[in-house]
């Protein structure tokens, strides 16, 4: 289950060209891939246009390419000439060095973000900078320090419903990852229904698949599938790579959680094969395939024959046999099957 990072978007004054008006647009109306296009023919024309490296460094971010996105935030540190500048550059850079696992560095970016946000009376950058604090928290596994900080930015956001949604968001996640499944649901489903009501239905399917995979944890696996779908669906409609990596990640456990090995199989390499198109950590999508194979050996082949004899991947897949992940995945598998073949107290076999 993946947190979000909570996007601040710059307002623009009317004195910015068209064309950088249209790139915000773009990302506002969801459709990065043209957004990016629009921002590379800013960039060929003006390397030096904060507007253009503000646009690329959202529209890269919003489809998973954080390493394009990093070097456009940097360019905005080095480009800002005031303090709203400086603030939105700050933001950005938060935000990627998050994404990339760097959380002492990002953590350094949000504050940064906080200090400039107050001493500008910015009450929805001060806002978002806590959120994204908090998450940082939460990446770190102080969950009570990271619960505080979502709960003081959630009463900056009463005028910001699509801000205010995202934050929602991660207090349900902060809640599924203490196990208080209850919880997490009532902020997840405030989280869809506020996003929808804003009209952000790309938000609100991201938020589908953290809901759809809170409820394969409380083993409503009709209701689990059912979200899942319809997130990832209107993921992938935008583009959104980095969601859609997690979608996949979502089924594997999903079917593998019902026992659906073949299909949780599929699931896992489909997975697999984006995260290294993109170069997200693969470590869930080999971990399950290599979990599979040990409780369905039958399995192997047909894993063969999907990812054309894959050396790299078969051979990942085989090193992982010793993570412990792995083996309690196989021990939890097993230890459920078990289970469900015993015979129930007071009952008789038949002879």
């Amino acid at each position: 289950m993946k947190k979000l990072l909570f996007a601040l978007l710059f307002v623009w004054s009317s004195a910015f060209a068209i064309s950088e008006e249209l790139c915000i647009s773009l990302i506002d109306a969801g459709d990065y891939s043209k957004a990016v296009q629009v921002g590379q023919e800013l960039i060929r024309r003006n390397p030096n246009s904060y507007g253009a490296h503000a646009c690329l460094t959202v529209a890269y971010f919003q489809v998973g390419d954080f390493q394009k996105s990093l070097e456009h935030a940097q360019a905005l540190e080095r480009l800002a000439r005031n303090d709203e500048e400086f603030s939105f550059a700050y933001n950005r850079l938060g935000q990627v060095y998050s994404r990339l696992g760097d959380l002492d560095t990002a953590l350094m970016y949000h504050m940064r973000h906080l200090s400039l946000s107050r001493k500008m009376e910015d009450i929805r950058g001060e806002a978002a900078a806590l959120n994204n604090i908090a998450l940082i928290y939460e990446n770190k596994g102080d969950y009570q320090k990271a619960l505080e900080y979502y709960m003081k930015s959630l009463e900056e956001l009463q005028d910001y419903p699509r801000k205010r949604a995202t934050t929602l968001n991660n207090i349900g996640i902060v809640y599924y990852t203490l196990g208080d499944y209850k919880n997490a649901e009532r902020y997840l489903k405030q989280a869809i229904e506020l996003s929808e009501k804003s009209g952000d239905f790309h938000g609100a399917g991201k938020w589908m698949l953290n809901l759809g995979d809170t409820y394969r944890r409380m083993k409503n696996y009709k209701l689990a599938e059912k979200l899942l779908s319809e997130g990832l669906e209107r993921v992938k409609r935008v583009g959104d790579s980095y969601w859609e990596f997690w979608g996949y990640n979502n089924f594997t456990f999903l079917y593998f959680d019902m026992r659906d090995y073949k299909k949780s199989l599929e699931y896992a390499y489909t997975a697999y094969e984006l995260g290294m198109r993109m170069g997200y950590n693969n470590s869930n999508a080999i971990g399950y395939i290599s979990a599979i194979l040990i409780l369905k050996p039958e399995l192997r082949a047909y894993l063969e024959k999907i990812s054309e004899g894959d050396r790299e991947l078969l051979k990942a897949v085989e090193e992982a046999e010793s993570w412990e992940g792995v083996k309690e995945l196989v021990a939890e598998a097993n230890a459920s099957q078990q289970q469900k073949q015993a015979p129930k107290k007071g009952s008789q076999k038949k002879k």
